[in-house]
């Protein structure tokens, strides 16, 4: 599992960072990073040269996350540390963009494959193709899975190949390229109660990480102006860095909680994807939410929830922590 695990990452640098403690407004501390963003700080480190950029094999021992202010101390105990909230539909409202992206994407596919072959053309379905095959997933997987599902087989290709049809990741490239048209002309809409619950979480001293296979993280976050609400990102670019495997598999969420220094244990996934719960339930977590905002929620009661909600504007950290001891087992 993803849990007892090491990757190797690179310091690229030593960064300066904001100190919560002391007179001086600014400490020195070596970070965990992939290309220029900042996973977590390193408790001790394997050396202390950080001069240069140096490969060394990191494990979760190594991680720990910045302290919160003391102002956020917990007003009640919890037993929960921390919360990890996946991005699109969950977060952003983006899951409506990335279904579009996808029914343009795979229809424009079909359509010119039709055209070549002579077989039937027929489109992608929304929400049943969207939701069995796509959602949630890492994209290149996605366009195999759908791919598959209709009896298709592509060469992967690499993720470097142009949009287009020729092999998966093209085809997941030109997805992309869509959808990143459709940002940059609609924006990227937030959901109210999942900031809500995300601020009354901060005040608590409940640490919060995303944990998201979208490569768009950077872009989407910004474009929103959410990014300082979140002590880590664990997304697509940088678990294709750290050779994370995608959802179903955990290992997305339980990196962002080692980044966060909590155990996954201690810590509640929110997801609004099958795969996503699937990820949850398999990843040791104190609490997997099921949030059912496409009418699923048999399908993620089914998948591993242990609690699905319609919207998070019903939750507070007081909720989730009586979800959190429902769970544990009785002596």
């Amino acid at each position: 599992m993803c849990a007892e695990s090491s990757f190797s990452v690179r310091i690229l640098y030593t960064k300066y960072k904001y100190a919560w403690r002391g007179s001086d407004p600014l400490e020195v501390e070596p970070c965990l990073c992939v290309d220029d963003r900042s996973l977590g700080v390193l408790r001790d480190p394997p050396f202390s040269d950080f001069s240069n950029q140096t490969d060394f094999m990191v494990s979760k021992d190594h991680i720990q996350a910045q302290p919160q202010p003391s102002c956020c101390s917990p007003k009640t105990p919890l037993e929960y540390e921390a919360v990890i909230f996946d991005m699109d539909g969950v977060v952003t409202r983006t899951a409506s963009a990335h279904a579009n992206a996808w029914k343009r994407t795979f229809d424009e596919f079909l359509r010119a494959r039709s055209e070549a072959t002579g077989e039937a053309h027929r489109p992608f379905e929304h929400p049943q193709d969207y939701l069995a095959h796509v959602d949630g997933r890492p994209r290149y997987q996605g366009v195999d899975a759908f791919l598959k599902s209709r009896g298709i087989e592509l060469p992967f290709g690499k993720s470097a190949d142009a949009p287009g049809f020729e092999t998966v990741c093209a085809v997941g490239n030109r997805k992309n390229e869509v959808f990143n048209e459709v940002i940059a002309l609609d924006g990227v809409g937030l959901y109210d109660s999942t900031l809500s619950l995300i601020h009354q979480l901060r005040q608590q001293g409940v640490r919060i990480g995303l944990a998201t296979s979208s490569r768009n993280a950077d872009l989407i976050l910004s474009k929103s102006g959410v990014e300082e609400l979140f002590e880590t990102v664990v997304d697509g670019i940088v678990s294709a860095k750290l050779g994370l495997k995608g959802k179903p598999e955990p290992d997305i969420f339980t990196t962002a909680a080692f980044c966060l220094g909590i155990d996954p244990s201690r810590a509640i996934v929110v997801e609004d994807a099958v795969s996503g719960v699937q990820a949850g339930s398999r990843g040791g977590f104190a609490l997997t939410l099921g949030l059912a905002r496409e009418d699923n929620e048999a399908e993620l009661r089914e998948g591993g929830a242990n609690v699905v909600v319609n919207d998070l504007a019903c939750l507070s950290p007081e909720t989730l922590n009586d979800y959190v001891i429902e769970r544990k087992p009785h002596v």
